[in-house]
């Protein structure tokens, strides 16, 4: 449900469930079938509910825009905890460029949020580096799609895209919490891994997440490569089994979620 709460917050009056059932369906859609196939679920889903499908499409974007700035922020509370670590995790160049990618989606959504011209200017920019790859991308289309990107999130946004952020960066604790009791389900106890130690690891290997499956196998390679590092070898298997528990809960669970949502969405008569 926190996952779908920044696009409710972006779509006001629609309502936190709805918003589930069309996040929810969208993820498992983009799972099992090759894109475009979730944002043509989602226009779908507000077409049925009488929605503008501009500022729908709209705050979809902002809805995913707040989730990878907390994706590729989230190295910096792992910074914030060096100072509390055991072994110290070494230069982190990974990490920094993530901070690198979050600080410049704020810029972006900043710039965005100032004018409609600096919309248009940015709109521009990515069209011309899409043409390098597709050459019949026409950058002004690009910089007029922004321009209404713009009309449609303007209003509000200083109040509505903190709050975003905030709800984006809850659902990455959350799943942070969900990890310390799976780990301490499987007879990890504080004194063998630290909650620190397990922060650190989790934040600092979480912009894996952008690759498929929500990096599944990649973080979590590279989770149990760094509590190894702190508490030694011991801890693999009930570390690997941990992370078994709580992928099935974090990627399977969802998709499971998401077939039941879009069945809802089906069986539910369009407004009149």
């Amino acid at each position: 449900v926190l996952n779908a709460a920044p696009l409710a917050i972006f779509l006001p009056g629609v309502g936190l469930y709805r918003c589930t059932i069309n996040d929810l369906s969208a993820s498992t859609a983009a799972a099992f079938a090759p894109a475009p196939s979730d944002m043509v679920l989602r226009v779908a889903m507000f077409r049925s509910w009488n929605l503008s499908t501009e500022s729908a499409l709209a705050a979809t974007t902002m809805n995913a825009v707040t989730f990878f700035i907390a994706r590729f922020s989230a190295p910096l509370l792992g910074f914030a905890l060096l100072p509390f670590l055991k072994v110290s995790p070494g230069l982190r160049l990974f990490d920094l460029l993530s901070l690198a990618v979050a600080a410049a989606l704020i810029v972006g959504v900043l710039l965005v949020h100032r004018s409609q011209e600096w919309a248009a200017t940015l709109g521009r920019l990515f069209g011309k580096t899409v043409r390098i790859i597709r050459r019949r991308t026409d950058p002004e289309k690009w910089a007029e799609t922004m321009r209404g990107f713009q009309a449609d999130m303007a209003t509000d946004l200083s109040r509505r895209f903190p709050r975003a952020v905030l709800v984006s960066y809850a659902v990455v604790l959350i799943d942070l919490l969900m990890l310390v009791i799976t780990l301490r389900a499987m007879g990890v106890t504080p004194d063998q891994m630290p909650v620190v130690e397990l922060a650190a690891a989790y934040l600092f290997a979480f912009p894996l997440t952008m690759f498929p499956a929500q990096g599944l196998g990649i973080m979590d390679s590279a989770m149990i490569a760094s509590l190894a590092q702190t508490a030694g070898d011991g801890i693999l298997e009930p570390s690997l089994a941990a992370l078994l528990v709580w992928r099935t809960f974090t990627v399977a669970g969802p998709f499971a979620l998401g077939t039941i949502a879009l069945a809802l969405w089906k069986r539910t008569p369009p407004p009149a």
